[in-house]
């Protein structure tokens, strides 16, 4: 089954290549990255994750310096878990999300 990417992670990541410091690379490394994920087959062998403190998100690293939070399980309107989708907290150059 493929995830779909949240709205709310679609403008995070939206967000963060339109920012003038991102550069082409990254933004297409971090897009396949979104897309080996949202397949669910194989994407652990490329990529390296870290535990977050929050259970519910993963830290993946794209590159040296530059780590992609990934939110596991989104909730919907009545609480209950959306199994065929995921979202972003943020990307960025931290491991941590910033406090």
């Amino acid at each position: 089954m493929r995830l779909r990417l949240h709205p709310d992670g679609a403008k995070i990541f939206d967000e963060w290549r339109s920012r003038p410091s991102t550069s082409l690379e990254d933004e297409q490394l971090v897009a396949r990255l979104l897309v080996e994920y949202s397949e669910q087959q194989g994407w652990q062998d490329r990529w390296t994750t870290y535990d977050d403190p929050d259970p519910n998100i993963m830290v993946v690293k794209a590159r040296d310096g530059l780590f992609v939070h990934i939110v596991k399980w989104i909730l919907d309107e009545r609480d209950e878990c959306s199994p065929d989708e995921f979202s972003l907290a943020q990307i960025g150059g931290r491991e941590r999300p910033a406090a």
